[in-house]
């Protein structure tokens, strides 16, 4: 009799519960967001701000001065940058990225002087000029970053991190000199200089994911580079080339778009 009635009882749990699997959950499960992927691509724009070719411009204008002339520089301002960075997580606190940039920096100068001419014609003419130093300055970063957070679905993960940088500059000297009384083009050079430059920087920033995969990144960087630029100038001895310092050590402020993979 006993053992009738745990066979029954057996078998009575076993129908209950191929009836609740044939009828599935009675409550749904929560959508569960996932972890953040430990791969990452971003892409900012904004703008580098602190570059300065402030060596040459003083030197040229100091020689227009001398000539009796008048001159009105205009030296790097702040200029586009465009960044694209990889990055990949060794753990959810640490990562490390490769980050690449391109940056357009302008600059001229324009004005007149009084040319020293042997010999010196009754009447000294007055030359207009018109300058311009142009780079298009390449980087390429490599950094070690800090979370502060750990990465969630509608939370900030502030960070900061650190590393180095080689740059290339393509740098543009154009210069165009005119007599305005015969319209004679006394000068007209353009002379172009590639390189490539060592560098350090340090960046601050934060990412908002508003889903597991994107997230909207706002980063400051400050980076710390130079090259040189070589150009033919007139001294008491005669023409010689003198190599300027071009500064591009300031911050860059971007903002953009990341998606996680």
């Amino acid at each position: 009799m006993k053992k009738n009635q745990v066979l029954g009882l057996a078998t009575a749990l076993a129908l209950l519960g191929v009836s609740s699997a044939s009828s599935g959950p009675i409550l749904k499960p929560r959508k569960y967001h996932g972890p953040i992927p430990r791969s990452s691509f971003s892409l900012r724009v904004g703008f580098h701000g602190g570059a300065s070719n402030e060596e040459m411009w003083s030197k040229l204008d100091a020689m227009v001065l001398e000539r009796s002339g008048q001159v009105f520089t205009d030296d790097f301002s702040n200029a586009f940058i465009l960044d694209g960075t990889y990055t990949y997580k060794l753990h959810p606190q640490f990562a490390i990225r490769a980050n690449g940039s391109l940056t357009f920096l302008r600059s001229e100068s324009r004005g007149f002087f009084v040319p020293a001419l042997d010999p010196a014609p009754p009447i000294l003419p007055v030359y207009h000029f018109a300058r311009r130093f142009n780079v298009d300055l390449a980087m390429l970063e490599g950094s070690g970053v800090y979370y502060f957070t750990d990465a969630g679905v509608n939370e900030f993960q502030p960070y900061i991190g650190a590393g180095f940088s080689a740059g290339f500059p393509h740098a543009t000297f154009q210069e165009g000199i005119v007599d305005p009384d015969s319209n004679i083009v006394i000068t007209d050079d353009n002379d172009t200089e590639w390189s490539l430059e060592a560098g350090v920087h340090g960046l601050l920033g934060a990412m908002y994911y508003i889903s597991s995969s994107i997230a909207i990144n706002l980063e400051t960087r400050y980076q710390i580079a130079q090259s040189k630029f070589p150009l033919m100038i007139e001294t008491p001895g005669g023409p010689r080339q003198v190599r300027f310092d071009v500064d591009y050590t300031g911050f860059v402020l971007n903002v953009g778009a990341v998606w996680a993979f």
